[in-house]
């Protein structure tokens, strides 16, 4: 494991404090998303179920690998051994490519409930969009985790040549190029491609929806049982897709020209990847809370709650076990204002 490129105290203090800052920003932003789903059961719906996903793999990498690295940067090397290191290597791809492949399950999703939704129930009712997720997610595990159990590669920390981050390397030559070329085909341009296109034909339908309104044959045909917050609530999420994607272009290019061998990061190019990858977790929640109403009056509720609620608020089930000894607190209070009246 290499160590990091020296630099001076002051320098190291901001490049901490701006990844704490980010890390921060990150853990609780996610955590309102989750909170707000687990609070007001109509925002547990299934598109939400992704949004959720998003969030919770952000809360992850808030707590496992930004921490990491951060500590590394104050040290200006890895100490925590290859254990940890590759604990940190596997979050840093799992989460990375698990997101791009839920982005697409969620372009996927919006498709079919704006421009087809006489199919939206087929495909996402029940508990498939649940299954659809995890089997996403149980091949990304998969394909992350193969090449260091059969000993073709292993989780390093290199930071002077890319991230300031463990992450997987090849053996041999071959080894690198083959798995650039799987991540880059089945994670890059297939998920940009379903998100793509998902978005273009969603998009028509909205417009359409927007300069046809007073047609309502139009919208028995193509746009029925859509409401004007379904197509909030897409535009709202090609924002997020938007946003995560110029961020990951960049990233994505970096780690080509590393792993092709054509070249390698300067110390300020791998701390500027870093940041990049460590601000895609933190957009979530503010997209959310700037676009989508629904979860904006609910992050109110709960921020409101947090700085000024004086009542606890109590689970049917414990109103309900409690309720006798209320009872009888009420009816003693009120013999001993009785008794007073009467002395």
């Amino acid at each position: 494991m290499k160590e990091i490129p020296e630099s001076s105290t002051i320098a190291v203090v901001i490049e901490v404090t701006i990844l704490l800052a980010i890390n921060a920003v990150a853990f609780f932003g996610n955590f309102l998303v989750c909170l707000a789903s687990f609070r007001n059961h109509r925002l547990r719906t299934t598109t939400n179920l992704y949004v959720i996903a998003l969030a919770i793999s952000d809360i992850l990498a808030a707590c496992i690998t930004m921490p990491l690295t951060s500590a590394a940067i104050i040290k200006g090397r890895w100490i925590f051994g290859p254990v940890i290191c590759g604990i940190q290597g596997f979050f840093v791809h799992f989460l990375i490519y698990a997101s791009m492949h839920t982005m697409a399950l969620t372009a996927i999703n919006r498709y079919f409930r704006i421009v087809k939704p006489q199919k939206y129930k087929t495909l996402f009712g029940g508990n498939r969009a649940a299954i659809f997720l995890a089997l996403v997610w149980i091949l990304v595990a998969f394909i992350v985790g193969l090449p260091p159990v059969l000993g073709f590669a292993q989780f390093d920390f290199r930071p002077g040549s890319s991230l300031y981050m463990c992450i997987l390397y090849f053996d041999s030559k071959l080894g690198e190029v083959t798995f650039l070329l799987v991540i880059i085909f089945l994670y890059v341009v297939c998920s940009l491609v379903v998100m793509a296109v998902s978005y273009i034909q969603v998009s028509r339908a909205i417009r359409c929806h927007n300069l046809q309104l007073g047609h309502t044959i139009y919208l028995n045909k193509r746009l029925t049982g859509i409401s004007v917050e379904e197509i909030r609530i897409t535009k709202t999420l090609f924002v997020l897709v938007l946003a995560f994607t110029i961020c990951w272009i960049p990233v994505y290019t970096a780690v080509a020209i590393i792993r092709s061998g054509l070249g390698s990061l300067t110390p300020i190019g791998s701390l500027f990847a870093t940041y990049i990858i460590c601000i895609t977790s933190a957009i979530n929640p503010f997209v959310y809370a700037f676009k989508n109403k629904a979860f904006r009056d609910e992050f109110k509720q709960i921020l409101m709650c947090f700085t000024s609620c004086k009542e606890r608020v109590y689970p049917r089930e414990e109103l309900a076990e409690n309720r006798p000894m209320v009872l009888l607190s009420q009816r003693l209070n009120t013999q001993s204002i009785n008794s007073e009246k009467q002395r």
